[in-house]
């Protein structure tokens, strides 16, 4: 039985290494359960939406916007969180030869990469490899290719890479725990839509999938991509690598165009829109795990701080507070003192 939504939410999320981020109006926080089992947050400011420029907000535009900035936020926050599970590592002397001599952040330029690195990857699994797949495909049965039938098996192939991508990806270990953050995360959302209190038990036995998930976000993206790029084609008539071109010029609009659905869709529980929610959905039950207690309490911790935030603009963003190793410490200590001369 679907339970009825009580209470409006713009809040949104994504499930980092070991914790939750959460994402608001006007603020973002991130918890994340470090070695020694302690809940560290970070909070950040944000700009309000009614505060950008009109251009910003604008429909198809906005979801462009989003879509770049939750790619740079993303990866800047797994980042942080790796900070927190003591993942980070001394600057190697290469590194500090660049950062001295170029005048630019290490960490910067890492997150940068790890966008064009991300993004270069998407392009290839989602937009080369299908086109030369359905291309070997057609040395078969010889269809045009600006023909419906040959950019729909274009779709399909794009359509089976992304499933095939979600369930390898689901046997990774470390990744099966992020889809289990990325419940607990999709959980915490939903009960409190409930209006339910924000406790491990209701938040337990609250939904695990979303209208808003960016798992269906990247489903739509499939779907939209089918239309635009078999429409751009119909008229252009590109082939090899002028066609790849067009289609990446296009993935902004067509990620335009699926933001605009996927909050659509989100606003409306009319029963006829059902099947254009359900293929979304389904694929979240592999991209979500059921959690456990203490991933839920992540999910709690950082929702409530946004909430909170939001309502009070008084409240100052904190940095993590990492916890080093009591032996980490001793010896740093030991080092700095051999080297002052102090036995």
């Amino acid at each position: 039985m679907k339970i009825k939504k009580i209470n409006k939410c713009n809040i949104g999320g994504q499930a980092v290494m070991e914790g939750v981020m959460m994402r608001g109006e006007s603020s973002m926080a991130t918890a994340v359960r470090d070695e020694e089992g302690v809940i560290r947050l970070e909070t950040q400011r944000l700009k309000p939406l009614k505060e950008r420029s009109v251009f910003f907000r604008l429909p198809i535009i906005r979801g462009v916007i989003n879509f770049f900035t939750s790619l740079v936020f993303g990866t800047k926050i797994l980042m942080r969180s790796a900070e927190v599970m003591g993942d980070d590592e001394e600057p190697t002397a290469f590194e500090k030869w660049l950062a001295k001599t170029f005048k630019v952040d290490i960490y910067d330029v890492v997150l940068s990469l790890g966008v064009i690195l991300g993004l270069a990857l998407s392009v290839f699994l989602f937009v080369v490899t299908p086109q030369i797949v359905t291309g070997l495909i057609n040395e078969l049965i010889k269809l045009p290719t600006v023909s419906v039938w040959f950019n729909l098996i274009e779709g399909g192939v794009r359509i089976l890479i992304f499933i095939g991508y979600i369930l390898l990806s689901g046997l990774i270990k470390d990744v099966k725990r992020t889809y289990m953050y990325h419940g607990a995360e999709h959980k915490t959302i939903s009960c409190y839509e409930y209006g339910w209190d924000l406790t491990v038990e209701n938040v337990r036995k609250s939904s695990r999938v979303h209208e808003r998930c960016g798992t269906t976000f990247m489903f739509f993206v499939m779907m939209i991509s089918i239309l635009v790029f078999s429409l751009a084609n119909s008229f252009i008539g590109a082939q090899g690598v002028v066609r790849v071109l067009v289609k990446i010029a296009l993935l902004p609009l067509v990620a335009g165009l699926s933001y605009e659905l996927l909050k659509g869709l989100a606003k409306t529980d009319f029963f006829l829109f059902d099947v254009f929610k359900a293929p979304g959905l389904l694929l979240q039950r592999i991209t979500t795990k059921e959690p456990t207690d203490d991933m839920i309490e992540c999910a709690i911790t950082a929702f409530k701080t946004v909430l909170e935030m939001d309502a009070d603009p008084s409240i100052k963003p904190q940095k993590f507070v990492i916890a080093a190793k009591t032996e980490e410490v001793l010896n740093s200590v030991k080092e700095r003192l051999a080297a002052a001369g102090v036995t």
